[in-house]
């Protein structure tokens, strides 16, 4: 059974103060590849109780990890510093707006295909 993979190629563009584009990271992500890591990582990331700061920041920093590869976390984590609650609130529309998404149509395609074979 085969579900059609579906490929986000994006740029992440990081910035100066005044707006100007310091560096471009491009990234690749294959939804069918990737699908279980980053919802087994959403899991647990809800799973992390709200005063757990190490453990949530160990975490998302995997969640983007395994959507962005690890050179271009390495890139962002060397850009942001210590800033990862700006890492946060920059990357999190990505997330929300086109990976999220993408794994969900995903896995209904995946179920509608699963629910034609039987």
């Amino acid at each position: 059974m085969k579900v059609q993979s579906s490929i986000i190629d994006e740029v992440i563009e990081l910035t100066d103060k005044n707006g100007n584009t310091i560096k471009s990271i491009p990234f690749r992500f294959d939804v069918a590849q990737m699908a279980q890591r980053v919802t087994e990582l959403r899991l647990k990331l809800s799973d992390v109780k709200p005063d757990d700061y190490e453990q949530a920041g160990r975490t998302t920093v995997d969640l983007f990890t395994a959507v962005l590869g690890e050179q271009a976390m390495a890139e962002l984590l060397d850009f942001y510093g210590d800033s990862y609650v700006s890492l946060v609130n920059d990357l999190t529309p990505l997330m929300t707006d086109e990976i999220f998404p993408a794994i969900d149509a995903y896995r209904q395609r995946l179920v509608a295909l699963r629910k034609k074979v039987k």
